[in-house]
């Protein structure tokens, strides 16, 4: 018999197993192991004993700080003085007892200064916190507890008890956190050295412990200690932060991991603000910013290299490559204003574009966008612009082309002549491009969708400054181009140059034009008729109905008819020094017949009323023809008083004046009633040999314009000037290797200029 092993065993244990024989042979054994685990029990906290809150509860579920709170768990236990109230499973509170199963404890008050997050010894917290004289364990209290939800659980007689209920610890005060802005709301992934400053309103200035940031749904764990210059959090924190102002939250040495928008709130216990976000991108703006500049490099360099390769471009003895010969018109060797507009849209729109694929594959991680709906038409305007140019300038002809060598300022003149209607297109096309550009810039790459709309006001005005630049095309005369100018003496000097007029030539060149009283009057009847003949038909022609309508060119034209006037009346009293006299009245007939022909460039240029210009025209024309009738009553002087002087005179010895140079002109527009300007100062046309009595450019060959050539001859006689002119021929012609720069300027004001080196017979083409 067994009875003493049943003995040992409980009732109820050996009523179940007495019938077994593996029982009867191992009854002993099983009794060890199960007190084993009974003891290990009671040793372990028991989380099936906090399973419910039947087993713990606490009083008030919601508190401040400083509050009391009550905690009572079911059943008796065996030691009530070693029960200590946990907070979060780790924490513990300065616990006092209440009665064998209920407990209290008081949440530590606000701090006064710096949070500390050690624990100290229960003695020294608030009074409140002591325990009772008898509790001899659990002698360290939690000194600062942040606002939210705390699990509160209860440590006695070896086990753990814990609510599945929390507590929730409040704000004193029931104010909601706000938030306003947060700059930068934009930041790229990885870590970050910016400041991330946080704007908004009731937010707790001590402790800033009591303001929990949560990004991406996440708790920060933020170290409240400023924003050091060497921040590094480390493994001590996810962030450093400080609160400025109930205002003004700052947090610094964040690490953003996410592509993506963060949402980013603050909690002050069961108090939360609403949602701001952070859009995190793996490149920052400046990154994609800089790529889309240098694809537009890379392609500004490709064009180079092409252009490079193409050759050079000379202009006088001037070479030129890269950027120019993309902006070159070759035709006219000046800077063309509709090429200037097709590249400016073109980079516009490539810089633009780049930054929206690269902004849509790099930030967004999205696939290579179509070209935009607007981006054509953008391209549209510059192509159109440039076509159209190109067509009116085969129909109408070129612009003139203005100085020798091309400069920035052919992109607003035509022929050196400031065109309104070119200064308007280049002022908007140049504004229109950087606007484009930073209105693409203006969005973030995390949010760009699409490349902004220009609207529909600046492509009606982008559209009108096109039709603008056309219309001034179609609307003004072809301006001249040269392209060749040939110089040859009719009595080249030994030295291969016209030779420097010498003493002799001047003395008797002074005879010529004798300024005393001469020894008999020279017969002058024939140019003062015709001289008087000339005079009928342009006061004609300038009637007084002309003058309301273009009444600068009529000033004009009454000032050089008047000057042919007194020439005429001077002619006849035959004073003394009357070439002097007369050459005065030249100068001031020309200066008149230029003024004129400016104020008909001027009116043509402005666009103003048909008939106004048509004025303009005949005054101009009238203006000239007087002009020319003075120079032809003073080479008619001339040579009556030359011939009167050889007729007293016994033969000469002194050598003949320089012969007649010739400059030969090539080009396209070029008007017969232009005037010329030799190395900046002006050629009149006393100065060219008259022909058929008219001194003006001889047209070797016409062209398709009316009264334009493509090549004049321009025929210069040092016999039959007077001193000062002669003086101004031997500067420009007397000595060998000088420098000669002609400009031809067209009644409009256009003008072109070409320059070639003495001796004469060279030959000098402008490009």
């Amino acid at each position: 018999m067994k009875k003493s092993k049943c003995k040992v065993a409980s009732t109820n244990t050996c009523a179940r197993n007495s019938s077994s024989p593996l029982y009867e042979r191992n009854a002993s054994g099983w009794s060890v192991v199960i007190l084993l685990l009974m003891l290990a029990a009671a040793r372990l906290p028991s989380k099936a004993q906090s399973a419910g809150s039947e087993v713990l509860t606490f009083d008030p579920q919601s508190a401040r700080r400083g509050d009391t709170i009550f905690v009572s768990v079911a059943g008796t236990l065996r030691d009530p003085s070693s029960a200590q109230i946990i907070i979060d499973g780790s924490y513990p509170l300065c616990t006092s007892v209440k009665s064998a199963n209920s407990f209290q404890a008081t949440i530590p008050a606000d701090p006064a200064g710096p949070v500390s997050h050690d624990p100290v010894p229960c003695q020294d917290a608030t009074p409140a916190l002591q325990k009772t004289s008898d509790a001899k364990s659990a002698t360290t209290g939690y000194p600062f507890l942040a606002l939210g939800k705390h699990r509160i659980g209860l440590k006695a007689d070896g086990r753990y008890f814990e609510s599945t209920k929390e507590l929730s610890i409040n704000r004193a005060q029931p104010l909601i956190p706000q938030l306003q802005w947060i700059t930068p709301n934009t930041v790229v992934s990885g870590r970050s050295s910016k400041v991330l400053q946080i704007y908004g309103d009731n937010f707790i200035t001590s402790p800033a412990e009591d303001n929990q940031i949560r990004l991406g749904g996440n708790l920060l764990h933020v170290l409240w200690d400023g924003c050091p210059a060497n921040a590094d959090s480390g493994l001590k924190a996810q962030a450093h932060g400080q609160v400025v102002s109930a205002q003004e939250i700052d947090l610094c040495d964040l690490t953003y991991l996410d592509r993506q928008k963060l949402d980013l709130t603050v909690q002050q216990g069961d108090r939360v603000s609403g949602a701001l976000s952070i859009n995190v991108q793996s490149y920052s703006t400046a990154t994609i910013v800089w790529i889309s500049f240098a694809i537009l490099l890379a392609v500004i360099f490709v064009l180079v290299i092409f252009a490079y390769t193409a050759g050079k471009y000379v202009i006088g003895k001037r070479e030129y490559r890269i950027f120019s010969v993309l902006f070159l018109d070759p035709e006219t060797s000046t800077f063309s204003l509709s090429k200037y507009q097709f590249y400016a849209w073109s980079g516009s729109a490539i810089f633009a574009y780049s930054y929206y694929a690269l902004s849509q594959v790099l930030v967004q991680m999205g696939r290579l966008p179509d070209i935009p709906g607007n981006l054509p038409g953008i391209i549209a305007i510059g192509a159109g612009t440039t076509i159209g140019s190109q067509v009116l300038t085969s129909i109408r002809g070129p612009k003139g082309a203005g100085p020798i060598t091309p400069s920035l300022s052919d992109f607003v003149t035509s022929g050196g002549v400031a065109a309104p209607d070119r200064i308007q297109i280049f002022v908007w096309t140049t504004l229109g491009a950087i606007a484009f550009s930073l209105a693409t810039l203006r969005v973030s790459p995390l949010t760009i969708k699409d490349l902004p709309d220009m609207g529909q006001g600046w492509l009606y005005m982008m559209g009108l400054s096109s039709v603008g630049y056309l219309g001034g095309k179609l609307a003004r005369l072809p301006g001249p181009v040269l392209t060749e100018m040939s110089i040859s003496a009719g009595s080249p000097s030994s030295s291969g140059g016209i030779g420097p007029a010498t003493s002799a030539a001047t003395t008797g060149n002074s005879a010529a034009s004798n300024t005393s009283a001469p020894q008999s009057r020279a017969d002058l009847g024939q140019p003062i008729a015709a001289a008087k003949q000339a005079l009928g038909s342009v006061q004609a022609a300038i009637g007084a109905g002309l003058a309301s309508k273009a009444p600068n060119a009529f000033n004009a034209a009454q000032l050089a008819a008047n000057a042919l006037s007194d020439a005429i009346s001077q002619a006849n009293d035959q004073p003394s020094g009357l070439l002097d006299s007369i050459s005065s009245k030249v100068m001031s007939s020309d200066a008149a017949a230029q003024s004129a022909a400016a104020e008909f460039g001027t009116l043509t240029n402005a666009g103003s009323d048909a008939a106004a210009i048509e004025a303009a025209r005949i005054l101009a024309e009238q203006a000239q023809a007087a002009a020319s009738a003075v120079q032809d009553l003073s080479d008619g002087i001339q040579q009556a008083i030359s011939s009167s002087a050889q007729s007293t005179s016994v033969l000469s010895s002194d050598p003949p004046p320089p012969g007649v140079t010739n400059i030969e002109l090539r080009g396209r527009n070029l008007s017969t009633t232009a005037t010329f300007e030799v190395n900046g100062a002006p050629l009149p046309f006393r100065m060219l040999a008259p022909e058929d009595n008219v001194r003006a450019p001889q047209k070797v060959a016409a062209d398709d314009s009316a009264g334009m050539a493509t090549e004049l001859r321009l025929t210069i006689a040092p016999a039959l000037m007077v001193d000062s002119d002669l003086k101004t021929f031997q500067s420009w012609f007397g000595t060998p290797g000088n420098a000669i720069k002609l400009a031809i300027i067209n009644p409009d004001g256009q003008r072109a200029e070409i320059s070639a080196d003495l001796p004469p017979g060279v030959s000098q083409s402008r490009s």
